[in-house]
């Protein structure tokens, strides 16, 4: 029952995420990839729902075994897939978050060098782990065991003060944002596209946020509910950068926030939208109206005199 749980938790929330990436995969393509960055989301997109996929593959096979046999049983390929793929997920979903924030502070990488070290820590930790576990190693199973633990353990303080710290980082813009607008048009209770778009990001990061802080919580306990949780968040995290993706496809991007003149310093302005161009035949109209007006205007002031 211990595995049968997580594996109905995880599959429910695959579901969802697989419902969310056609939409996001279909929204991206029908925009266009005509940027870089738009080529680099969709991939990162499909590697981390590829690597979901695997998971909840491994996990329903492994609860459907133990189910038949009566017994937990896995092997070393499944034990290296199930323990480690998921990192690959999580240092995507956070380089994703430190490049937005990153964007938002116009390019300030003093402010994020920590926070990419921490991401280069957890691919060291995850080789170094991987290199414990191998055959060299295995007899020193009780030394592993802790090591293991204190590498787990730092590995969480990482995404936590990761995202904490973007989080932080996105807080502050969307606030200076607020604050120029109410500054400028008063108080009034209509958001900007802008707007919106910066509050979905800080408050999607501080609900991410708090979900791995409960599984840091539940697993400091030993409960039984952070192998549940865990199997949620496994998926969460593609559903929490794919829910992103759609939203600035639908709305704006960091691109877009940034488009005024001196918005590189100022990135929290709402952009300038102009109407599109009027067609030609309808410019040509407007003239000749235009010119009958003056010409009527001239005939009268001759007239007059």
């Amino acid at each position: 029952m211990s595995q049968l749980v997580p594996a109905i938790v995880g599959t429910f929330f695959f579901g969802l995420y697989t419902a969310l990436f056609a939409f996001s995969t279909f929204i991206t393509l029908r925009k266009g990839l005509s940027t870089r960055a738009r080529y680099a989301l969709l991939a990162i997109s499909v590697v981390m729902y590829t690597v979901s996929l695997i998971y909840s593959i491994l996990t329903v096979t492994t609860a459907i075994r133990t189910l038949r046999i009566g017994k937990f049983i896995i092997n070393f390929s499944e034990v290296v897939a199930i323990s480690y793929l998921p990192r690959i997920n999580f240092v995507l979903s956070d380089g994703i978050v430190l490049w937005r924030a990153w964007i938002l502070w116009d390019r300030r990488t003093k402010l994020f060098i920590l926070q990419f070290l921490f991401l280069v820590c957890i691919g060291v930790i995850t080789i170094v782990d991987l290199v414990f576990i191998s055959g060299g190693f295995v007899a020193y199973s009780a030394h592993h065991q802790k090591t293991e633990s204190t590498l787990t353990w730092a590995i969480l303080g990482f995404i936590a003060g990761t995202n904490l710290w973007a989080t932080s980082l996105m807080f502050i813009r969307a606030w200076q944002h607020r604050r120029f607008l109410r500054s400028v048009f008063g108080n009034e209770n209509a958001k900007s596209k802008a707007e919106k778009t910066l509050s979905f990001l800080v408050e999607s990061g501080a609900i991410y946020l708090c979900l791995w802080v409960a599984y840091i919580t539940l697993q400091a306990r030993n409960s039984s509910w952070a192998a549940v949780l865990y199997a949620g968040i496994i998926q969460l995290v593609g559903i929490y950068q794919t829910a992103i993706v759609v939203v600035i496809t639908m709305r704006m991007s960091a691109t877009d926030i940034l488009s005024l003149p001196g918005g590189e310093s100022r990135p929290y302005l709402t952009p300038i939208v102009f109407m599109p161009r009027p067609p030609t035949s309808q410019i040509s109209k407007a003239g000749s109206n235009d010119s009958d007006t003056e010409n009527g205007r001239e005939t009268k002031t001759r007239q007059d005199l």
